[in-house]
């Protein structure tokens, strides 16, 4: 899933594309660390 490409085709600025991947990065951060939690925890 190319969602970069898509975002691009909506005619967004490049900080409007830079802070959407930030945005996302930091989604899959706290997904991951949550999912790291419930593991820990057994």
């Amino acid at each position: 899933m190319d969602w970069e490409a898509n975002i691009r085709g909506c005619n967004l600025h490049g900080e409007d594309v830079y802070y959407l991947t930030q945005l996302v990065r930091l989604f899959a951060w706290f997904a991951d660390s949550i999912s790291v939690s419930h593991r820990t925890k057994g």
